[in-house]
């Protein structure tokens, strides 16, 4: 049985770019569980501990990457419509920032956090465009589309307006 898609070739590369993020998701996730349960003295609900900084950077590294998220996913299957290949690339860019960011926050020089998160900037930028591009020509392609049945319609609203009067001096 064919399944006919409406989606563009190649978008199933972005679908498995998202599938990709959910996974680093995950990856972090189990990062905050595994440290929380190192540290005895810390009760849920309480996400941080005064004295505890590694699991703070851990929790805080995790929350950083589900704050900016949304956006990430809304750029990489909107931009993924007009360039997939491009989209699901910087999409990977974006992963692998997050995958250093998440190290370097964690580690003991506190410095280093900013190198993955300029590493991910520059794929969610590139996502970034790829939607802007398909939001303009999605507008264009609208306008050009209705200007164009427009026309259409005019011209032959005119052409059966005159149709009768060439054929009557035609005729008479």
């Amino acid at each position: 049985m064919a399944v006919v898609s409406k989606f563009p070739q190649g978008y199933g590369y972005v679908v498995l770019t998202g599938v990709g993020s959910a996974l680093l998701l995950q990856w972090t996730m189990f990062r905050v569980f595994n440290t929380r349960r190192k540290v005895k003295d810390i009760e849920y609900p309480s996400l941080y501990h005064p004295g505890k900084e590694k699991l703070n950077c851990v929790v805080r590294a995790h929350q950083n990457i589900l704050e900016g998220y949304p956006v990430f996913l809304m750029v990489l299957f909107v931009g993924g419509l007009q360039r997939p290949k491009i989209c699901a690339s910087a999409g990977w860019v974006w992963i692998l920032g997050q995958v250093a960011y998440v190290y370097c926050y964690c580690s003991d020089d506190k410095t280093n956090r900013r190198y993955g998160k300029c590493i991910g900037y520059l794929g969610l930028l590139t996502m970034f465009g790829c939607t802007i591009e398909f939001g303009v020509r999605e507008l264009m392609h609208k306008r050009i589309l209705r200007t164009a049945i427009g026309v259409k319609n005019v011209v032959a609203t005119k052409a059966k307006g005159l149709l009768p009067t060439v054929m009557k001096k035609q005729n008479g």
